[in-house]
Order: C-alpha cells, then sequence, then structure tokens
C-alpha cells in the first residue's frame, strides 16, 4: 500500500506581512487574513477537492499538516495551495512541499534545507506606480490615514490587509471590535504614551510533536489552550482596549496598554500551563515602546526577549523577561545586553537585569512577584529617590551598592521615608540582593540588579486589574 503524502505548509514572517504597510491599523485586518487562510480558507479548498476534513493533522498560527493519499486529489491540492496564497495574502512568503515520510522531524530537515522562498513578483518596473510604504507595485489609490482629502498608493498586501477588520482575533481574545483600538489610544489608556508589545512561544513543541503518538489531538489541544490563556488573561487583567496580532498554535502576540504588558503575561504563562495539564509551558518577550516606536523593531526585541528568556531556561519553565526602550535604535536584546545593560569594571562584571523571571514554580529565577512587591515599596519613596537609585546602578566598582546602602540608610532615618525605606529593604532581600551587595546579587559570577527593571515597570505604569 502506498504511504499517504505529509503535505506541509508554514507561512515566514507572519508579522511582519501583517505589518507589511508600516500602519498599525492595518495589525488586524492582517492578523485576519493570516487567520483565515489555515482556517476557513483550507477548509473551502478541502471541499472543494473532496478531501475530508480529517487529513488536517495540525493548523494553527499560519501553518498546517495534511495526511492525504497519493491520488489526483492531492495532486491538485499541491497544485493549487501556492495560488491560494497568492490570491489571500499576495507576499506572504511560505514553505510548502509533501513528504511521504512526514513525521514533524523531516518537515523541519526539508523545510531548515529548503531554497530560500523566490522574490516576490512582478517586480516594479521603472515606470510603475509604487505603493509608497511598502515599495510594491500599485494595484489602488486609497484614502491617506490621517488625511481624507489625500490619496496613497496601496499594493497587492496592503489592499488585502486593510479590508479585514479583526473581528476574529478580537473574539479569540475575548474582546469587542470596539476593544481592537489603534496604538495611540492604548497608549493614551495607558496614560503615560507608552505600549507593551508582548510575544509568548510554547517551549519544546518540536519535540512534543516529534514524540506524539497522534499529533492531530496534539495540535488540537494547544490551540485550545492557548486561546483560553489568553482569554482568561485578558478578563483577570481587566484589560479593556487591545490589538491582537497572533493566536493560534502555541504562539501569541498582542499590544497592549504598557501598564497591562508584563501582568498580562505573566497570567497568560500560568494559564497557558494549566491548560496543557502541566506538560508543557511558555515563554514571552515584552517590549515596553513608545507609542511612536516602529512597531517591526517593537517586535523583533519583544521575539528576541523570549528566545533570550528560552536560553536561559533552556525552555523547561514558564518565564518572561521585559524592557523598556527609550530610544528609537533598532536592537535586539543580545545587543542591548551588550551596549546598554553589561558592564565590567576592573574585571568585576555587572549586569543591570535580574531578569528574566518566573512566574511560577516550574524554574528557580527570580519571582515576577517578588519585582512587583520591590516596586510597590520603591512607590512609597519620592520620586527623586527612585532616580537616584537608578543612578546608582550605573556607578562603578563599590561605588553602586555603596551608594544604594546609603541611600536607604538616609531614607530609614527620616520620619516621613522610614517605613517605606525598611519595606524596600525586605524587598531587596527577598531577591537575594541585600545581604552581601544592597541591591546587587551574583549569579553565574555576575553582580545583577533589578532597580532598572523595577523603574521600567513603575514608568510603565499598573495594569487596570491590579498586579499579576
Amino acid at each position: 500500500m502506498t504511504a499517504p503524502w505529509t503535505i506541509a505548509f508554514e507561512a515566514r514572517g507572519i508579522q511582519s506581512w501583517i505589518v507589511g504597510a508600516g500602519r498599525l491599523l492595518d495589525l488586524a485586518g492582517g492578523s485576519d487574513v493570516i487567520e483565515d487562510l489555515c482556517g476557513s480558507t483550507l477548509d473551502e479548498i478541502l471541499r472543494a477537492l473532496e478531501i475530508p476534513k480529517a487529513a488536517v493533522l495540525v493548523r494553527g498560527a499560519g501553518r498546517f499538516r495534511l495526511e492525504v493519499e497519493q491520488g489526483p486529489a492531492a495532486d491538485r491540492f499541491f497544485r493549487l495551495w501556492p495560488l491560494v496564497v497568492a490570491e489571500a495574502a499576495p507576499d506572504l512568503r511560505f514553505s510548502f512541499d509533501r513528504l511521504a515520510d512526514g513525521g514533524e522531524a523531516a518537515v523541519a530537515r526539508r523545510f531548515a534545507a529548503a531554497a530560500p522562498p523566490a522574490p516576490t513578483l512582478p517586480a516594479p518596473t521603472p515606470f510603475c506606480l509604487v505603493a509608497q510604504r511598502t515599495g510594491g507595485p500599485a494595484i489602488k489609490i486609497g484614502r491617506k490615514e490621517l488625511d481624507e482629502d489625500e490619496k496613497e498608493a496601496e499594493d497587492a498586501g496592503t489592499v488585502r490587509r486593510r479590508l479585514r477588520n479583526g473581528d476574529i482575533l478580537a473574539e479569540r481574545f475575548g474582546l469587542d471590535q470596539a476593544s481592537v483600538t489603534d496604538v495611540e489610544k492604548l497608549a493614551r489608556n495607558g496614560g503615560n504614551g507608552y505600549v507593551g508589545l508582548v510575544h509568548a512561544d510554547g517551549n519544546g513543541i518540536g519535540r512534543m510533536f516529534a514524540a506524539s503518538a497522534d499529533v492531530r489531538r496534539l495540535s488540537r489541544r494547544l490551540g485550545e489552550a492557548t486561546q483560553a490563556a489568553a482569554r482568561e488573561a485578558m478578563r483577570e487583567t481587566g484589560q479593556v482596549s487591545a490589538r491582537p496580532i497572533v493566536l493560534g498554535g502555541d504562539d501569541m502576540t498582542v499590544l497592549l496598554p504598557a501598564g497591562a504588558a508584563v501582568p498580562f503575561a505573566a497570567r497568560f504563562l500560568r494559564h497557558f500551563r494549566a491548560g496543557m495539564n502541566d506538560e508543557c509551558t511558555a515563554s514571552a518577550g515584552i517590549a515596553i515602546v513608545p507609542f511612536h516606536y516602529p512597531f517591526g523593531d517593537a517586535l523583533h526585541l519583544a521575539e528576541s526577549l523570549c528566545r533570550w528568556v528560552k536560553e536561559r531556561t533552556d525552555g523547561t519553565g514558564s518565564a518572561l523577561a521585559f524592557f523598556r526602550a527609550t530610544t528609537t535604535i533598532a536592537l535586539d536584546y543580545p545587543s542591548v545586553l551588550k551596549q546598554e545593560l553589561d558592564k565590567v569594571h576592573e574585571g568585576e562584571r555587572r549586569r543591570l537585569t535580574l531578569g528574566p523571571y518566573a512566574v511560577d514554580e516550574t524554574t528557580d529565577l527570580p519571582a515576577i512577584d517578588k519585582i512587583e512587591a520591590l516596586r510597590d515599596a520603591l512607590a512609597e519613596l519620592p520620586r527623586g529617590a527612585w532616580r537616584e537609585l537608578a543612578a546608582a546602578c550605573h556607578e562603578s566598582g563599590d561605588g553602586a551598592h555603596r551608594r544604594v546602602k546609603r541611600l536607604l540608610e538616609v531614607a530609614e532615618d527620616r520620619d516621613d521615608t522610614r517605613r517605606a525605606a525598611e519595606r524596600l529593604r525586605g524587598a531587596l532581600d527577598a531577591l537575594g540582593c541585600w545581604r552581601e551587595r544592597p541591591g546587587f546579587r551574583l549569579i553565574d559570577g555576575i553582580w545583577v540588579t533589578p532597580i532598572l527593571d523595577v523603574e521600567a515597570l513603575s514608568s510603565a505604569g499598573r495594569a487596570q486589574g491590579g498586579g499579576t
């Protein structure tokens, strides 16, 4: 008997395509296009070719795996699907192939060895009108975002994104359509001009699929756990405005007011683990950025934070990391560490972050709850004291921890700040950042401090629903 084909599809650079035109108002529509592609659009094609829906082994977040008997139907699908993608999501890059030996590991090897995606065609000629935002050949003249009297050229991908309104992802996050708002409103809702881009990804998912005897069931469980975790986290955070970007498989990306981002991420990770019956955890990265920050750069930062968490935990625990960008220089998080947070003085290494942070007992990392307790203790001190503590962390050699200690001693001598200073000392001690060097802790030969992390959380503000 001839073995069935495994037909595998994976969209590449989903988030980049979603925001390809550079407008955050296009995010929701682009997300819906990707959701539909591997959802109702795939179902329609299978129905038209009389391929049973049960052929779908895995689907979600711009990817699917089919198991189809070799024959005319499989051949027609293999020829037709690239045309469907080109029509539904113009310029989307993807990997697509069929294998007789179609385990997850075999698919991964085939895609890894495949040639780079073909260039987008047609290429614009010198006499072709191009879309100003993307450089692609224009197919339509539309109205500008902020001035309806002005026009702008739109390429095919932009037109497709703007035909949708984001209702699919809004519903999956438990939001009504009015909540799927633009980035400036998100920043205003946060009260400080910052937004938080949260990107979460399951740990060890490839290994789980490779070892699974029922990948169809595993795919369904992952999708249900991810969606339920997002809905519950949104409800518990009390958030009423958001910009969903991706929610499918084990992936989740959403834009929130800055104060809601870390609490939402922590709750999502806990609910995801519970939804998978403790069989799987996830990691998250949160980029806290000004509302005018380029979205692509914010996404790059959030994804690199998530990868850094996975590296630090070996992909075994529920943990997150965050960073507040104060400039528009595009960097990934390893570059941020190297250029901004890692310091060396006379051979002694310091790092101006204590992250990543654990959200439950699956790792021995510092707990995010203790960081929030430290933030609350700092909030009772005058704002000037915060700035002095943050500035002290940048001092070289013994000056940093000596200045932290001295600042607290001064605060403890004053009646109006004594109680707050005592709480702050206790919060630092709970994180192991007091006894040896006030404000610092030795981890793997590096003196690390949580004070700048707390400053970032405090500047971001608080979520409407309180802490994590």
